[in-house]
């Protein structure tokens, strides 16, 4: 609910808010291979590239615990290796 309720505001242009309801999000779930994937594409958007990369970065390692089975990985685990492969802008 918190990563959708974040994705709202940020898509409303409040990127403070939205950037508050990740952080909220990721700190009772820290392994939660979705909670921190959200935030990772949302973090570009509030001029946090520095934590999305760290984000994007930590998210294949959770996807490897994460209790999903590894079909429903596998299309997840594409798109961060994807991400991690582009440079990021600063």
């Amino acid at each position: 609910m918190l990563n959708q309720l974040a994705c709202t505001r940020l898509q409303l242009g409040d990127v403070a808010d939205a950037l508050e309801l990740f952080k909220l999000n990721v700190e009772p779930y820290p392994v939660s291979a979705n909670a921190e994937d959200i935030p990772a594409d949302g973090y570009p958007a509030c001029g946090e590239t520095d934590v999305a990369l760290a984000a994007d970065q930590k998210y294949p390692d959770l996807l490897r615990g994460d209790k999903i089975n590894d079909q429903l990985k596998s299309c997840p685990r594409r798109n961060a290796e994807q991400k991690l492969a582009k440079p990021r802008a600063k």
